[in-house]
């Protein structure tokens, strides 16, 4: 933890922290990185929010200690992870070029040929 973060401790219910785990875990990452992104993330909406504007600063307290209340935070945690859960799933893509393998076209029309000539055959057999 470097000097500029500080620690802090809270509470969360049960099926919260298990939705956390299978988040983390999905996104190869640790608990409090989701949690400082979701916490991130839902002050970003607050401020962003022209009809919540003044709720950050209700949300901290002046001193820069901390949220005010479990509750506050809670709320903040559940945003933030739902804020995370609905973001869509985008992966880079590359092209893999053209395929290896020739027109299937001739193999297809050499193919019928025989078949042709096979059916001929058996059908010449039966006079």
């Amino acid at each position: 933890m470097s000097r500029h973060e500080d620690q802090i401790a809270f509470r969360l219910p049960r099926q919260i922290v298990a939705k956390l785990d299978r988040a983390a875990k999905r996104a190869g990452r640790s608990r409090s990185e989701l949690l400082r992104d979701a916490v991130a993330s839902y002050l970003e909406q607050l401020a962003s929010t022209s009809s919540r504007a003044s709720e950050p600063s209700r949300a901290w307290d002046t001193a820069g200690e901390g949220v005010r209340s479990p509750e506050t935070l809670e709320r903040i945690v559940r945003a933030g992870v739902r804020a995370l859960q609905t973001k869509p799933y985008c992966a880079t893509t590359f092209s893999l070029g053209e395929p290896r393998v020739p027109s299937l076209d001739k193999s297809l029309r050499i193919a019928a040929e025989l078949e042709d000539e096979e059916t001929a055959r058996k059908l010449s057999l039966r006079k």
